[in-house]
């Protein structure tokens, strides 16, 4: 019984004047209600902030963030009825995330279900997870060559178009975690994925409506995990991609 009435008291509100915290984990509860400004302000110590599995609703504009230049880890996944827009109003970010996880939220509803541009200002990211948020588009090439994201998951959205299109072809990403499974995906695989994204070992891009062969050079890669089904992939299953690495 006591539980349940701290539960229902309990909002984000008890936190707004505690300037001097570094790190806060409220995941995994019930929390409800909007973010406090001054947790975030320009004299926010705040590195770390979790609040994801709550039950967070509303819009948060990702601007609300823009002051929190000590802001290195952000997860407000799981909060389904949250709407984030992060094009809307105009901001720029004083911090450098390494971690940002918004999966499972509701992101740029009302701009069109876009990738967060200020993505791409972030140099120091190094885990992306924009997984169950209905985005559409293709990919972006700077998010596949980012030179310091080594991991990202992409899947459940509506993205579509070619993999790698209009991306350098003599690039190569940082990339060793990506799952872009369920989604729209379309198109061959590039024969030389496997020197695009050398370091990859965890490969999830099934349920798509990739075509044609799997690359040769998909052999020259250490996988733990490769999944490729629920694809329109056809011919034979390379050599190079089942043969004994203990010799």
């Amino acid at each position: 019984m006591f539980r349940q009435s701290i539960r229902r008291v309990l909002s984000f509100s008890t936190f707004a004047n505690a300037s001097s915290l570094t790190y806060l984990d409220l995941s995994s509860n019930r929390f409800h209600g909007n973010l406090p400004p001054l947790l975030f302000s320009s004299q926010s110590k705040i590195e770390t902030f979790d609040v994801s599995g709550n039950q967070l609703e509303g819009v948060l504009s990702f601007s609300t963030f823009a002051n929190a230049s000590s802001l290195t880890y952000l997860d407000l996944s799981s909060n389904c009825n949250l709407e984030i827009e992060t094009e809307s109003p105009s901001w720029a970010p004083t911090f450098q995330l390494k971690y940002l996880n918004l999966a499972n939220t509701s992101l740029n509803k009302k701009n069109g279900h876009v990738f967060p541009t200020f993505i791409f200002t972030q140099v120091s990211l190094e885990w992306l997870d924009l997984s169950h948020n209905m985005i559409e588009g293709s990919i972006p090439c700077q998010l596949l060559f980012n030179t310091s994201i080594r991991g990202l998951s992409l899947r459940s959205n509506k993205i579509d178009g070619s993999l790698f299109l209009g991306c350098f072809a003599n690039r190569t990403s940082s990339l060793r975690s990506l799952d872009i499974s369920d989604n729209s995906v379309r198109g061959s695989l590039p024969e030389n994925i496997g020197h695009l994204l050398p370091d990859l070992y965890h490969v999830d891009m099934s349920s798509n409506a990739l075509e044609g062969i799997i690359p040769w050079s998909f052999g020259n890669l250490s996988f733990e995990m490769l999944d490729l089904s629920n694809n329109m992939l056809s011919g034979t299953i390379p050599q190079s991609l089942t043969r004994d690495r203990t010799h």
